[in-house]
């Protein structure tokens, strides 16, 4: 009974922290105000996490799982996961994940805020890269498209990334942007000339 109040304890005080570093940042975020928002004092938040920075450090590791176990789900529900339409499922999935989950939300803000001082790319950013880049060149083997590998991974991270941040303070709207984005990104040529044309 006790291991499992300790247990809810230390979720409210990571949706917590989500919802703080969500808003604020790692530098603007503030545990007495993850505190108050779990009802408990600062010392017994400290009690579950040793520090700022373990909280911070727990968010990330979140978001890091949650890629590993999309990944894992693309690669299963598709042997080998190959082309643009594996890419594009992945990015929504991520997009969907990002939008209704506060804690990846929180933990790609922290994410990016921790790659700026770093020279290694984030685990999570590696993994996601190496899933898009392993997809695409399955596909140029089997003649799939002709588009730069490369490009493209790189091109996951940036859609992903800048729709979380251009997105509202709720994140809504941020899966519908991806989608569209990833519409245009795969109608032919001709299509996004007549709509461009049509929209001018």
């Amino acid at each position: 009974m006790k291991q499992e109040r300790s247990r809810r304890t230390h979720e409210l005080v990571l949706d917590a922290a989500a919802v703080e570093f969500a808003a604020h940042g790692y530098l603007g975020a503030n545990v007495q105000r993850v505190a108050e928002h779990t009802g408990l004092t600062k010392g017994a938040v400290y009690g579950h996490f040793g520090s700022k920075d373990a909280l911070a450090q727990a968010l990330v590791t979140h978001l890091e799982t949650s890629v590993e176990q999309l990944i894992t789900q693309l690669e299963t529900d598709r042997v080998p996961a190959v082309g643009l339409s594996a890419v594009r499922e992945a990015a929504l999935m991520l997009a969907d994940e990002l939008s209704s989950d506060v804690r990846s939300g929180a933990a790609l803000r922290l994410t990016v805020e921790q790659s700026l001082s770093s020279t290694q790319e984030p685990p999570a950013f590696a993994a996601l890269r190496a899933f898009v880049s392993g997809a695409l060149r399955r596909a140029e083997h089997e003649g799939g498209h002709d588009l730069p590998t490369p490009l493209l991974a790189e091109f996951v991270l940036i859609l992903l990334v800048g729709a979380y941040f251009i997105a509202p303070t709720a994140r809504e709207g941020l899966s519908e942007s991806v989608r569209s984005l990833w519409d245009i990104l795969l109608a032919p040529a001709s299509s996004r000339l007549s709509t461009s044309a049509a929209d001018a």
